[in-house]
């Protein structure tokens, strides 16, 4: 076993780079403006009076002026924590905690504060990342890739104040990666070897990659390499690559020194993405390297290493973006041909990953490239022309003729049948709709939600569906089925104050709390309010619903 070296006396006499604080703030990382505002009095001549005012402070140009106090809000939840704001002149409005506004004097337009909001002040945090080497005595120089937190503390006042402490810190030795910390870990090893000193740094007995993503990556120069234990990892390719994930990198590379043939040959942006996505996965292990699925790590020839024959690298493999890479490697796991080389992949690529396993799903292989050029001349999705064949069978047509299978204007031919599919209920309904309420729909009204005077519900029978399908001229009733059979799960999104008025619909995926589609009027798309309940709901899933949280449950 190899000596352990403490590092922490080399990491401890670092000292961050001079204007750090100035360089983020150009960068953009530490430039959150505040008005922060406060009730005032001012004596009015006329009156003979003192008369309530406001007054505002902006954070960004330091100056102050007085506002027209405006009655808003309240004290208590989610209400701003005074029950007044101020005039916004410039932007023609009242504001409160929380709202933008313009400063009268710079323009800008900032968030606006109460001062009890600020408490004893607000933080902004940045963590850039810079690459330092450490002499060794007897041994190769270490590499190290270093956190350093700049915190930007604003006052009552409006006042700035900046403060730069270290991170972390992650070592590269011959063989492995060594941690450095200089904040106080959730382990009960760190608290012990920092409860006498808050700011003290420890050296982790474990190396977990939690030191985040690098904002920015400090200036560094190609020497800084050599001699070092990273001398022949290529980091540098990687970071011109736009990778920013060094410590996952250096991981990958220690467990498969390959990793590096593929910066070598310009498949930097590849890589990079795979192991941000790799990384970024909620179910990422840090204590182990984020190595990519679709890469084969048995091999060292970039061709073979991303599933090319010779032939396929010569002719586009070095043009591929990482998403057409990842499209390359979902035909290969398929054995689908490629038909037009380059140009096949660039066009499934367009068109998704959820379509093309969907296209794949209801066709194979057999047709999978005709399917997939007919619905780039329909403009059409995968979603709307298997609505289109599930609701024609119902309806006894002949699908197999191609003239009703590929018709000339899908999106025509979808609402046709839609409209004859809408008229035409199920006899097998009432025996459908009564294991549904029986079995799924206790289940899904779990997932009933509100917010900001928008919430969603499941359906609840057969005619709900029907009634929906037709207010919003969609085929939400060809579901009917599915919905019965817990096949899949349809949410109703309703404005608080009409909750009997069709407006969207959703469909869930429930095995992964994700939206397959939502769709309102005539199959239009989410405007932004919807999207944003949307996406809150889902979060509140996630925290509630999701497998890993029942898992817990489970175990406690």
């Amino acid at each position: 076993m190899s000596e352990r070296v403490d590092y922490v006396p080399a990491i401890k006499s670092l000292r961050p780079p001079e204007g750090l604080a100035g360089l983020l703030t150009n960068k953009g990382l530490l430039s959150q403006e505040y008005l922060i505002y406060r009730s005032t009095k001012i004596y009015e001549p006329l009156s003979d009076m003192m008369l309530p005012y406001v007054e505002v402070t902006c954070t960004n140009c330091g100056c102050t002026f007085i506002a027209e106090k405006e009655d808003a809000g309240g004290c208590g939840m989610n209400r701003p924590p005074a029950p007044f704001g101020w005039l916004d002149e410039l932007g023609g409005k009242a504001v409160i905690t929380g709202e933008n506004a313009f400063c009268r004097e710079c323009g800008g337009f900032y968030k606006t504060v109460h001062v009890t909001n600020v408490g004893s002040g607000m933080e902004e945090h940045a963590y850039p990342t810079q690459l330092v080497r450490i002499p060794m005595e007897g041994k190769r120089d270490r590499l190290a890739v270093v956190d350093w937190r700049v915190t930007r503390k604003v006052d009552k006042q409006g006042n700035s104040q900046y403060q730069t402490k270290l991170w972390s810190a992650s070592i590269v030795e011959e063989n492995k990666l060594v941690r450095v910390m200089g904040y106080r870990d959730v382990f009960i090893q760190a608290w012990y070897e920092t409860r006498s000193d808050p700011c003290a740094i420890y050296q982790p007995v474990t190396f977990r990659d939690c030191s985040g993503t690098a904002e920015p990556i400090l200036e560094w120069d190609r020497s800084i390499f050599e001699g070092t234990t990273a001398e022949n990892s290529r980091l540098d390719l990687y970071i011109e690559a736009g990778g920013n994930k060094l410590v996952g990198y250096l991981m990958l590379w220690m467990k498969y020194p390959a990793a590096e043939n593929l910066l070598v040959q310009g498949h930097g942006k590849i890589l990079a993405a795979l192991i941000n996505e790799k990384r970024e996965n909620p179910y990422y292990n840090d204590h182990k390297a984020p190595v990519p699925d679709c890469i084969d790590w048995k091999e060292k020839r970039p061709n073979r290493m991303l599933h090319m024959s010779l032939e396929e690298y010569r002719s586009f493999g070095r043009q591929l973006t990482p998403a057409e890479y990842k499209t390359l490697f979902w035909l290969k796991e398929k054995a689908l041909p490629i038909p037009d080389g380059i140009e096949s992949i660039r066009v499934l690529s367009s068109m998704g990953s959820f379509q093309a396993d969907m296209i794949y799903k209801e066709v194979g292989e057999r047709d999978f490239w005709r399917c997939v050029r007919y619905l780039i001349r329909q403009i059409e999705n995968m979603i709307t022309l298997r609505d289109y064949w599930r609701m024609a069978r119902v309806l006894l047509m002949d699908v197999d003729n191609q003239q009703v299978r590929w018709p000339k204007d899908l999106k025509a031919a979808h609402d046709r049948v839609t409209e004859r599919y809408n008229n035409s209920p199920s006899e097998t309904e009432k025996i459908e709709e009564k294991y549904y309420k029986s079995t799924h729909l206790p289940r899904l009204m779990q997932y009933s939600w509100e917010r900001d005077g928008i919430l969603i519900r499941p359906c609840k029978s057969c005619a709900e569906l029907r009634k929906e399908g037709k207010a919003l001229d969609h085929c939400v009733a060809r579901y009917a089925h599915e919905v019965m059979n817990g096949d899949t799960a349809i949410f109703f999104i309703r404005r608080a104050d009409k909750p009997d008025k069709p407006w969207y619909t959703l469909e869930l995926g429930e095995k992964t709390l994700t939206v397959v589609q939502n769709r309102g009027k005539r199959n239009c798309d989410r405007t932004p309010e919807i999207y944003e309940f949307e996406r809150a709901w889902l979060e509140w899933l996630k925290e509630n619903f999701s497998e890993k949280k029942k898992a817990g449950q489970k175990a406690s």
